[in-house]
């Protein structure tokens, strides 16, 4: 069997793929998994002689997990043992809590998940109407 993950990451692991492209050079390293929902990304590119790393928190909470925030904030080794240049993100639901995250730490919102209230919805793409769809006819 092939391995699963959950549908909301997926959808997570492509705004991550956005933000952080492969056609700028950056490559998702590793993943943990800190709580059920809560995932920190390790993403690495070389970039004009330099190695840059990014730790990602990703979170569907409401309010940002303090044990997250530490564990995106503590800086990564370059796995060749040369002095990267390192930096921290989190990527939440839209009208989340950012108000715990540090200013040092780079804050994207989700464009698949907002909270409405307390609730955490899914956002769709809105439906297009097709040229070929039947339209209603004037008489």
């Amino acid at each position: 069997m092939g391995a699963s993950s959950d549908v909301m990451h997926d959808f997570v692991t492509q705004e991550i793929r956005r933000l952080y492209s492969t056609y700028n050079g950056w490559n998702i390293t590793s993943r943990s998994q800190k709580t059920e929902y809560d995932e920190v990304i390790s993403l690495q590119r070389f970039e004009s002689g330099h190695r840059e790393i990014v730790k990602v928190g990703v979170t569907f909470a409401k309010e940002i997990n303090p044990d997250l925030i530490n564990t995106v904030t503590i800086p990564e080794r370059s796995p060749d043992g040369t002095v990267a240049r390192f930096s921290a993100a989190l990527v939440l639901p839209l009208n989340a809590d950012t108000s715990a995250a540090p200013g040092n730490v780079a804050v994207h919102h989700m464009h698949s998940f907002a909270y409405d209230g307390d609730s955490l919805i899914w956002l769709k793409k809105p439906v297009c109407a097709s040229a070929g769809a039947a339209a209603p006819s004037a008489k």
